[in-house]
């Protein structure tokens, strides 16, 4: 009895097989499903037959047409199917593709320089944003390696912290089973000497116990890591600083002077430091060190929470109960009214994902990848757009190569070659230009990022299909369109895709220049905020002026260099200030106002009288004594948010101290002296008498304002000498309060150079396109054109002719770009607490320049047309 295979699979063959087709492909399988019956049995053969009907779901089986004439030409082809991945043929298909690039050089240089563009901003960003995925990996533990934060409620603000106090870790080991080690680690400056022409002023020198570098994992150049912060009086340095006071020789054994008195062994050298870990140091001193290196650091050592603590938990430790058993430690310093709870963050969640540090981060990210797409997509969009604008060209040779036998199969690995070899060019050359342009790149966008990157095998896989998705993205759509001519309509000199042709490249040019629109937009408005930010009145002046550390063991020398310095600049610039403004190191303290018990966060300063007129800060309410002459005492000044912050009503000098035994002497207008992403903060102002008594216990910063006029590099080796010449302790330190506070928006002056970059390439690649679309338009218009110039048709109109359209659609991409533009911009700059307004203008500016860029685009090719002799253009056509 003759056995049927099963009815669905056959009936799924006749659904999507060619009618010409299926008698045979039924016919072949039938008779295989009864010979597999005979060997393997009526099941088998039955998922057998199955598994042949799904797998012939191929592109030449799928084509519906009727069957060619020409049988034997026919024969030779499916024949030939099989040897599509023949190296013969694919040699044959490497040759026509050169043959085409070769022969269309314009609309292949314009292909390949927007895919170059495209693939080298992609593989840029896509650097840049592996590197920030990827930090803290490549420590040994970085699995279970955790970093304790403490997190408290302060009035109605979280204070989050992760510095402890020395005895915790060690009490976390103790009472804690589920911790294998504990690794603590802190950050700092300091100064170091080697010799009397080897002094400087390093910061990232910090303290770490022996425990530090194994959890690290980092090439050691020279020494034992395992012992070398083991003792106490050593230090470890990185390759760059241990080469930078000992050069070229053995550092391991060698002395340095911390802090101008206290002498420390070099005991190991370790290779610099990856990039992408938020560990970071230029050397690190033995923890038990501290107590022997002064009183400022025993200090430290014995009563502040200042050390990162890491644990690497067990394998299989729970860290949910782990952070509970953090809670019963009985160790560390403990806050007055503040009940800290415990968490623990992983290290490789450090960098973008830490309770402590702002989301921005990942804003950034997505920002930088959507950007990267929208270049690469441009860039595939252009190779479409032009290769399909060509389409007529190549439809008599498709026509040609069907009539003869030539399987649809067989044209669209042709075409898949072509924008395989495009692709596989452009590629190549956005790496050589990675190469090239990457160290210039690093340094001018402040992007940190060392090459090691480049050197790991997943980023390369990344990289790798980067390139053949681009090259699938791009052939794709024309190797199907061109493939799909028939033989008999293409051979009459009608394809059928001129119209539709027309509307696709529309829309991809619609979508080039909307996105082209957007970035700019984008530009504009960071553009803006940043000037904003930089321009707004902070209620103090910082331009021009810079501010020089004074150690506090030159108060026997600082009055005479407080006025030689005074001499120099006018008693009117110079003033004096116990922190950095404008950094971090602004002290903060937490305090209960007294009328209405609200609990406060104050910045506090220690400035002398001076600071006030030359720092160009307002007074709301003038301390009584202040026009007598030289203070007698000190003087307690408060900032206008402090006083309402205290629920302080009418003239507070007349009213109780809005803090416990601090009555008010003074009230100054609101001044900023951190970032505007957040508002003022409330301030105390301590106003000291004498300053080389009360503020150089702890040294401080003489700030001096230069005039406008003056030669910066000239005023610095002038303050320099003088420095010099007064005895100093210290070497010479300064920096700029301007240059300080515009490092305040470091990553948004990152992110605007980025975006000003991209949006330069992101109109480089859609003009490139127009310009490969203006040019095949006027190719095929060239004896219309020729007419029109022969009736009368002057050059403008001409031109305006072959302009229209396209400007019709930068007016629909500028429509379609402007409410995306405003919701991105809107939801970055909700980001600070002081911002600009987007305004109309921003669009229209926007708008105008790329109309403006796309216009000079047109006109380039239009105008050349336009001039040619109508005669000539006849006579070729």
């Amino acid at each position: 009895m003759r056995m049927s295979p099963p009815r669905w699979a056959t009936r799924l063959l006749h659904w999507f097989c060619a009618p010409h087709l299926v008698e045979e492909m039924e016919g072949d399988l039938d008779e295989l499903f009864q010979q597999r019956i005979r060997e393997v049995g009526l099941r088998q053969a039955r998922r057998r037959y199955v598994r042949d009907v799904l797998s012939l779901a191929r592109p030449f089986v799928l084509k519906r047409q009727p069957k060619p004439q020409y049988t034997a030409a026919r024969r030779f082809s499916d024949q030939s199917t099989n040897l599509l991945l023949n190296p013969t043929m694919l040699r044959n298909y490497a040759s026509i593709a050169f043959r085409q690039l070769w022969k269309n050089q314009l609309f292949s240089a314009l292909n390949i320089v927007g895919l170059t563009v495209g693939l080298a901003v992609s593989t840029f960003i896509a650097l840049y944003v592996w590197h920030e995925f990827h930090y803290d990996r490549f420590e040994p533990f970085a699995d279970r390696t955790y970093r304790i934060m403490s997190v408290a409620k302060y009035g109605e603000q979280e204070i989050m912290l992760f510095g402890l106090h020395e005895s915790f870790g060690e009490a976390v080991k103790k009472q804690i089973p589920d911790v294998e080690a504990v690794a603590r680690i802190s950050d700092g400056s300091a100064i170091l000497e080697s010799d009397q022409n080897h002094r400087f002023n390093e910061e990232h020198i910090g303290f770490a116990d022996a425990s530090a570098l194994p959890l690290l994992g980092l090439r050691v150049l020279q020494g034992d890591p395992k012992t070398a912060l083991s003792e106490p009086g050593r230090i470890v340095l990185t390759r760059q600083l241990a080469e930078k006071y000992f050069g070229t020789q053995q550092a391991v054994g060698k002395t340095l002077v911390y802090e101008k008195h206290f002498p420390l062994t070099v005991s190991a050298v370790l290779d610099d430091l990856p990039t992408n870990s938020i560990i970071q140091f230029n050397g690190l001193v033995s923890l038990r060190s501290m107590p022997t290196l002064g009183t400022q650091q025993q200090f430290t050592y014995k009563a502040a929470g200042f050390l990162s603590t890491f644990l690497v938990l067990r394998p299989g430790a729970n860290v949910a109960l782990v952070e509970k058993k953090l809670e019963q430690v009985k160790a560390g310093i403990q806050f007055v009214d503040m009940s800290a709870k415990y968490f623990l963050e992983a290290l490789p969640s450090l960098h973008l994902d830490s309770r402590s540090v702002s989301k921005d981060g990942w804003q950034s990210l997505y920002i930088l990848l959507t950007v990267a797409l929208v270049i690469l997509v441009l860039a595939v969009i252009n190779y479409v757009s032009l290769t399909t604008a060509r389409a007529t060209k190549r439809a008599r040779e498709v026509g040609i190569r069907k009539a003869i036998g030539g399987q649809r199969s067989e044209l669209i690995g042709q075409f898949f070659m072509e924008s395989f070899l495009s692709t596989t060019l452009a590629f190549l050359l956005s790496l050589l230009l990675l190469q090239l342009f990457f160290p210039w790149a690093n340094q001018a966008l402040d992007l940190n990022i060392d090459n090691r990157v480049l050197g790991q095998g997943p980023y390369w896989g990344l990289m790798i299909a980067l390139w053949l998705g681009c090259s699938l993205l791009s052939g794709i759509y024309p190797a199907l369109m061109l493939s799909g001519f028939r033989p008999a309509t293409v051979l009459k000199g009608a394809t059928g895709w001129r119209k539709s042709g027309v509307n696709v490249r529309s829309v991809f040019t619609t979508v080039q220049f909307t996105a082209s629109i957007g970035l700019l937009i984008c530009s504009v408005v960071l553009y803006t905020q940043m000037q904003f930010l930089r321009t707004k009145n902070l209620g103090i002046n910082q331009s021009q002026v810079l501010g020089l550390f004074v150690d506090s063991e030159m108060a026997p020398h600082y009055a005479g260099l407080r006025n030689d310095i005074r001499q120099w600049a006018g008693p009117a610039n110079v003033a004096f200030s116990n922190v950095a403004i404008f950094t971090d190191r602004v002290p903060m303290m937490f305090v209960q106002a007294e009328k209405n018990k609200k609990q406060l966060m104050v910045n506090t300063l220690s400035v002398d009288k001076s600071f006030f007129d030359m720092m160009g800060v307002r007074w709301r309410h003038l301390p009584q004594t202040w026009d007598m002459g030289p203070l007698q005492k000190e003087l307690i000044v408060y900032n206008q948010t402090l006083i309402s912050e205290a629920g302080i009503k009418g003239n507070p000098l007349q009213q109780p101290a809005p803090l416990k035994d601090q009555p008010t002497d003074g009230v100054v207008a609101d001044f900023h002296i951190r970032s505007l992403h957040g508002t003022v903060s409330p301030m105390k102002l301590t106003v000291v008498s004498d300053t080389n008594r009360s503020v150089l216990k702890q040294g401080g910063y003489l700030l001096i304002r230069l005039t406008p006029q003056t030669d910066v590099s000239i005023a610095l080796e002038k303050l320099k000498e003088i420095y010099n010449r007064n005895q100093p302790t210290a070497p010479f330190n300064y920096y700029f309060l301007d240059d300080a506070y515009n490092q305040l928006y470091a990553k948004e002056t990152r992110l605007m150079r980025l975006f000003n970059g991209f949006t330069a390439l992101t109109l480089l690649v859609a003009c490139l396109g127009l310009l490969g679309l203006v040019t095949f338009s006027i190719e095929t218009r060239t004896k219309e054109i020729g007419v029109r110039k022969v009736l009368g048709a002057s050059v403008s109109g001409i031109v305006m002719l072959l302009s229209k359209d396209f400007l019709k659609l930068i007016g629909i991409s500028l429509l379609l770009a402007s409410p995306i533009a405003w919701w991105a911009m809107n939801q970055w700059l909700q980001d600070f607490a002081y911002k600009i307004d987007i305004a109309w203008w921003m669009f229209a500016l926007a708008g105008l320049l790329v109309a403006g860029i796309a216009l000079l685009t047109v006109s380039l090719q239009s105008i050349k047309a336009a001039l040619t002799n109508p005669v000539k253009s006849l006579r070729n056509e």
